[in-house]
């Protein structure tokens, strides 16, 4: 695709920083057996998935008495209802979003309709994660992944689906790692009933669906998990589809870790609000929703854990270094300050946030995050816009 260079901008401040650690999973070496193309919600054929690859089922996993069939029910369905959205309608931006690429920048998703950027602006920086950069098996550092990295040229569709699938598997075994509620660290994915999934087989069509029918499958280690989403991609990058709806609900349940009670209980321990929903106004996603995605925390706030205080009580903040980073406007109008954990992450790649809007920041070489570098080349990714030429900024 074209580049465009846009203007030389000045570096943001950061604090200093100790060497990074590695919190979570490696970008995944996992590839699927491709044997027919993905793009845009097309069929990939995946080899045969093992049924037993699902983990036990668990008792906060039961569907609850007034249950039809095996789906999460209606009392479930209207707690997450509630947690999204208070009393208003699921908007229609966030019930039919897939996870699907770009067919010129075959490295970006592809967001719909205004709303849920920051949920795929999230996924998307972990997709170029898994792209761009891979843990050298012999020496355990991390390298420029130089199979995937030239973002210049078409991503094949197995790498594309492979980087999908590890991006979703590492926030999720992120939430669940980070939850104080979860103590098996057991990832609740949601999933389309058999019906709707055989239906949408059928016509190649977006499946209709009922929240209350979703259906959870508990998984206790990440190989199981992506064997299943590599095996049954279809329901999540369906173009028009529920894709991202049923992440956003995996990630809330497990961090609950269970399909039961109040769901709110474990969010208001991190927003320290009874009111704060996860789906904003004009149907943003809120800075709660993000930091859950980034950090595994739904704090409201983005500076670092305890360095904040209103009248002697702490502003909850973000406890550690992230793998992706934050940056906003705001900061530089002053509203806020984004700490360290948040400006400086692990790898070299950055939620951008500018009138309620989330796209991405990414370098495609390991640069120094705290930019104290001369001049370091930054891409910018827009997916809502159908962006189809890469913008590179250079950074002084």
């Amino acid at each position: 695709a074209p580049e465009t260079e846009l203007t030389t901008i000045q570096s943001l401040s950061a604090e200093p920083q100790s060497p990074p650690k590695r919190q979570f999973g490696a970008p995944s070496t996992v590839k699927p057996a491709v044997k027919q193309g993905f793009q845009g919600g097309n069929v990939m054929e995946i080899e045969e998935f093992d049924e037993n690859d699902i983990g036990t089922p668990i008792e906060s996993v039961t569907v609850a008495p007034s249950a039809p069939s095996n789906g999460i029910g209606p009392v479930v369905a209207r707690n997450l209802k509630k947690l999204f959205y208070g009393d208003k309608l699921l908007p229609r931006s966030w019930a039919t979003q897939g996870l699907y690429f770009n067919s010129t920048l075959q490295y970006g998703l592809v967001q719909e309709e205004g709303g849920p950027c920051g949920v795929l602006s999230v996924i998307q920086a972990q997709v170029l994660k898994q792209l761009l950069f891979k843990v050298d098996s012999k020496n355990g550092k991390l390298t420029v992944n130089k199979e995937t990295s030239q973002l210049s040229s078409s991503v094949s569709a197995e790498h594309q689906m492979s980087a999908l699938c590890a991006a979703m598997v590492d926030i999720l075994h992120m939430i669940a790692t980070q939850s104080r509620t979860n103590s098996r660290d057991t990832v609740l994915l949601a999933t389309l009933s058999k019906e709707a999934q055989q239906q949408m087989e059928k016509t190649q069509q977006p499946a209709k669906f009922k929240l209350d029918e979703f259906v959870v499958l508990p998984f206790d280690n990440s190989t199981s998990l992506t064997n299943y989403l590599l095996h049954n991609h279809l329901q999540f990058g369906m173009h028009g589809g529920s894709g991202m709806l049923q992440f956003v609900i995996s990630c809330v349940l497990t961090k609950v870790g269970s399909c039961e009670g109040d769901l709110a209980a474990p969010f208001l321990a991190d927003m320290g609000s009874t009111t704060t929903t996860l789906i904003g106004a004009h149907d943003y996603s809120t800075q709660e929703l993000v930091n859950l995605l980034l950090c595994g925390k739904a704090v409201s706030h983005v500076h670092n854990a305890g360095d904040q205080q209103l009248q002697g009580v702490d502003l909850q903040g973000i406890p550690d270094k992230c793998e992706i980073g934050f940056l906003t406007v705001m900061e530089r109008h002053g509203y806020l300050k984004v700490g360290s954990n948040l400006k400086c992450p692990e790898y070299p790649i950055w939620l951008a946030n500018a009138e309620s809007h989330f796209t991405v920041l990414f370098a495609t070489e390991l640069v120094d995050t705290t930019c104290t570098d001369d001049m370091i080349d930054l891409y910018y990714y827009d997916q809502q816009y159908q962006q189809t030429d890469q913008y590179r900024l250079t950074v002084d």
